[in-house]
């Protein structure tokens, strides 16, 4: 509960025994009021309630429960608006402060322990806070809060004081009895002054730079009450160590010691409801957030169909042609790859889901596991309404593989593949303090699994150290990928380069005047293909397909003697024969020129060649092996998805075994090092000019200037 740079001592002693405070004996409200801000005032108050409230204990009295509770925290008027966040406005600050209170004070603890309730908020806030504190004690608890500077209202309030100074006790009691004894000490308060602005006086060092600052001014010269005089005269230390003797050997220090000997042991509990009620209960709780913050799933789902149907649009039926195969990996790649990159959309409100339950869970309302089975719960059908949409409409503009089977497979890759990437930005959140390095952490993540995927790179292509071993096989991008394509490929046919089929809008002339030096077009030749040789594998030939559509303008090709035969294959190691940044292989002159009519034909060479199977373009083009089928696949991914549900429920485990043990080691480190640095003594061993006093500007009216 305290911040990672804070050094903690100590022990804790309950009842006048050593223990740790235990959940359920002890209730922590913090400073900052954490909430998920779309649920209404009494829909947090009831789930708090069927969270931590026996399960024995009747809907009936749940209610009942939670109605006392609001009433007795003056929160009926509120009842019914929503807590608001960044883009809803909710309820007011003191309206949030009297909130957390309600929310641990609803399983009636012993202690309820308040971290400066009234911080940020107006008098009037402030004060009503407290009278709700007032009242909540009378019921039999004990209520401990640290508050600054209350006004006089606000300090009447309270039944007791105990003022704390460098960690000693300068005074506990009732508040009544604070003022005599500051008389009794050589300390009254001085009139027309609050008593809690004078007991802070008293004890905090600061006072006395304020004090050397104002010293000689016309402010402090008009001071005429002797007890100020006499404060303004005198250190804090001063003060503090003759306050501190007073207590000591005071009444007020041996009635608290005898107190402490008549209470009775205290016993433990902790969170009374099972493990199936707080699991129902956060799942309905965790999707009535979802369901009402519009940028948690809504806005993704919109933008989700809007990509789908740009995709389907750009690869509108796509065929089964030589060039759809590089169409289909292609569409496949950035569906396994950029949309569900943008998964990440949902961080910020996970963060905040995140907040509340680190808060809960310190108070002991629920577990790790309960809370990470709930959330997957919980959002399960907004996955499942993000892939259905989104798979139904590319895959169906696309025309993918017909069947419902293959459109079921595509749907539970793309499906697996989101939960994925959440379950990884939920292991990030446990790993970085703010949303902002986990957008960044993230998105570095998912580029890396993009680019090992097998769409960038082909797998057998990639470094074989790390990269394939063990990257690509952790990687869920990679087996989605590679089961997409088999379900998408296997069982096609599609048209070679030569078959009669093949492209017939792409004009196939050259002008007969053109023969002499043959200028080809790169993009002629490229959408043409005729340089297939049957001796080398389809994948160079695409590889040279792909880099010439891009990279070739025009290309001038001289004449040569026109051969009778091509079995023999082209010769790729010539020389570069027109200037050209790519050495292009000799083409025949029977090719491109004949004689008998006006305009050469580029006729294929293998008008009868067989089609492509879907199997040959998956082993030879793209490089997956089809030595598994695609159910192991998409078993992959979801293996990878518990791997990674896991590992955050291990990360959160460990951050609460570990940090303890961590905070004690660094703070035996911390206070060994502050004793042994002569800077942190309690007296210097020599005398020291670094400090001066500090003079107000009214009384150095006419010294000289040092600069002069």
């Amino acid at each position: 509960r305290l911040s990672g740079n804070v050094v903690m001592s100590g022990n804790i002693h309950l009842n006048g025994k050593k223990k740790w405070l235990h959940y359920g004996v002890v209730a922590y409200v913090t400073q900052e009021d954490i909430f998920l801000g779309t649920l209404t005032v009494r829909e947090t108050i009831n789930y708090s309630a069927f969270l931590r409230l026996p399960s024995s204990t009747s809907k009936h009295e749940i209610n009942e429960t939670v109605e006392s509770t609001i009433t007795e925290m003056g929160l009926e008027e509120c009842a019914d608006h929503l807590i608001g966040n960044w883009h809803l406005r909710g309820i007011s600050g003191g309206e949030k402060k009297r909130l957390s209170i309600a929310l641990e004070i609803i399983t009636q603890p012993r202690l309820l322990f308040l971290d400066e309730p009234t911080s940020g908020l107006d008098s009037a806030s402030a004060f009503f806070v407290v009278q709700a504190l007032k009242n909540v004690s009378r019921s039999g608890r004990t209520i401990i809060s640290s508050i600054h500077q209350p006004s006089s209202e606000v300090f009447s309030l309270f039944d007791d004081l105990l003022l704390l100074s460098n960690g000693e006790t300068i005074y506990f009691g009732e508040v009544e009895s604070a003022l005599e004894f500051f008389v009794e000490a050589g300390f009254p308060c001085p009139r027309k002054r609050n008593p809690s602005d004078h007991f802070l006086r008293c004890v905090n060092s600061d006072f006395d730079d304020v004090n050397n600052t104002l010293m000689g001014s016309q402010r402090m010269r008009d001071i005429n009450d002797a007890s100020d005089r006499k404060i303004i005269n005198l250190t804090t230390a001063e003060i503090r160590a003759r306050l501190l003797m007073k207590y000591r050997n005071s009444k007020l220090a041996a009635r608290v010691k005898a107190r402490i000997k008549e209470f009775s042991t205290t016993k433990t509990r902790g969170s009374q409801a099972t493990w199936f009620k707080q699991l129902s209960t956060l799942t309905k709780r965790s999707f009535t957030n979802m369901s009402r913050d519009f940028g948690y799933y809504w806005l993704r789902i919109i933008v989700f169909i809007t990509v789908s149907i740009c995709v389907g649009s750009v690869f509108h039926n796509v065929g089964s042609n030589y060039h759809a195969i590089l169409a289909r990996g292609a569409c496949g790649g950035f569906i396994s790859g950029f949309m569900t990159f943008m998964t990440i959309g949902g961080f910020p409100s996970f963060i905040e889901e995140m907040n509340v339950f680190y808060k809960e869970r310190l108070n002991g309302h629920y577990g790790v596991g309960v809370f990470i089975l709930s959330n997957f719960l919980s959002s399960f059908p907004f996955l499942i309404a993000i892939s259905l949409s989104s798979a139904s409409i590319t895959y169906f503009m696309v025309k993918f593989h017909p069947g419902i089977f293959h459109f079921v497979y595509a749907a539970l890759d793309l499906l697996l593949s989101i939960a994925v990437i959440e379950s990884c930005m939920m292991v990030v959140a446990a790993v970085v303090p703010n949303f902002m390095m986990g957008v960044i952490l993230g998105a570095g993540l998912i580029g890396i699994m993009m680019a090992t995927a097998g769409f960038f790179r082909l797998l057998p292509e990639l470094p074989m150290i790390f990269w394939t071993y063990p990257v690509s096989y952790i990687n869920y991008m990679s087996w989605a990928l590679q089961g997409a394509y088999k379900n998408d490929m296997i069982g096609i046919e599609f048209d070679s380069a030569h078959s009669p089929n093949y492209d017939p809008n792409i004009s196939k002339t050259v002008p007969q005047e053109d023969t002499q030096n043959c200028p080809v077009s790169g993009r002629l030749l490229s959408s043409d293909s005729d340089l297939e040789n049957p001796y080398i594998k389809y994948s160079n030939w695409i590889q040279l397909n792909t880099y010439l559509e891009f990279t070739m303008s025009s290309t001038s090709f001289p004449k040569e003697p026109i051969p009778n035969s091509h079995s023999k294959p082209f010769d790729f190691g010539s020389e570069n024969r027109c200037g050209s940044r790519f050495c292009f292989p000799k083409i025949p002159a029977g090719w491109l020129t004949s004689p008998q009519t006006p305009a050469t034909t580029v006729d294929s060479l293998y008008p009868d060649q067989p089609k492509l199977k879907g199997e040959e373009v998956l082993t030879s083009m793209i490089g997956i092996t089809l030595d598994h089928s695609k159910w192991w696949d998409l078993a992959a991914v979801a293996a990878i998805l518990v791997a990674y549900r896991l590992l955050f429920f291990f990360i959160l485990k460990l951050k609460e075994r570990a940090m303890p043990i961590f905070k004690t080691y660094y703070a035996k480190r911390t206070l060994h090092n502050l004793k042994q640095r002569p800077s942190f003594r309690k007296t210097l061993p020599f005398s020291s000019k670094r400090h001066y006093t500090v003079h107000s500007l009214s009384s150095q009216e006419g010294l000289n200037s040092p600069l002069n």
